[in-house]
């Protein structure tokens, strides 16, 4: 069965050869880079020469450049967590996650992706600057930590945009008025909306881990 590499690449192409010498690659594998999506000549260059290095002695692996909005962060972690989901659907036999190269906005964003979206099995690590030393990093897995219903998904995916009120959310999700308060009495209790009452009105809107979850149940 196959495996996939997934690594945060930035200036250096040094650490995913190592991952690569330690993890072993075979035909049938694939290795996906995460760059940002706002193009940069150096890191071009870098990605060119890696292409070149596959064509030469990686034959039969396929290379796959993902470009990252950096935006905003929930648009990072959005785009990182569509590849993840894409990876796992193909069934690989391992999935590593190397997060030693790039920046640090596009590491944090992929963290976050991996703990929202992954099961535990999925292999996290790092290597520090001069490539000295390795580490594993806890897959801190919440994705079944946090049950999310069909119908706690579309109050979220609807707060997502906007804050709204009860009367809105009851047009579209069209359940009865003491469902959907069940609903966002639940979720607020996880920490995923805040409610708040205004005159007759009472108004939900998201967090940024109910976004996170939003985002990575889709």
């Amino acid at each position: 069965m196959p495996k996939c590499l997934i690594a945060t690449f930035g200036w250096t192409e040094q650490f995913v050869l190592s991952s690569i010498l330690k993890h072993g690659i075979e035909v049938g594998d694939w290795i996906i880079l995460l760059v940002p999506d706002r193009r940069d000549e150096k890191s071009e260059v870098i990605i060119r020469d890696f292409e070149s290095f596959l064509n030469r002695y990686g034959e039969g692996i396929e290379l796959k450049v993902e470009r990252v909005p950096l935006d905003s962060f929930d648009h990072a972690v959005a785009k990182v967590s569509e590849v993840l989901r894409e990876v796992l659907s193909k069934n690989p036999e391992k999935v590593v996650i190397n997060l030693s190269g790039g920046m640090r906005v596009l590491i944090l964003a992929t963290y976050i992706a991996v703990l929202l979206a992954c099961p535990r099995d999925v292999m996290i690590e790092l290597e520090t600057e001069d490539r000295e030393r390795s580490y594993h990093i806890p897959n801190l897995s919440i994705r079944g930590l946090v049950k999310l219903n069909e119908i706690d998904r579309v109050i979220l995916k609807e707060l997502r945009g906007c804050e709204a009120d009860t009367s809105r959310l009851l047009q579209k999700l069209k359940i009865p008025r003491s469902t959907l308060h069940k609903h966002l009495r639940e979720l607020e209790s996880k920490g995923l909306v805040n409610l708040e009452r205004r005159g007759r009105l009472l108004y939900a809107s998201i967090t940024a881990l109910g976004k996170f979850l939003s985002i990575a149940a889709e």
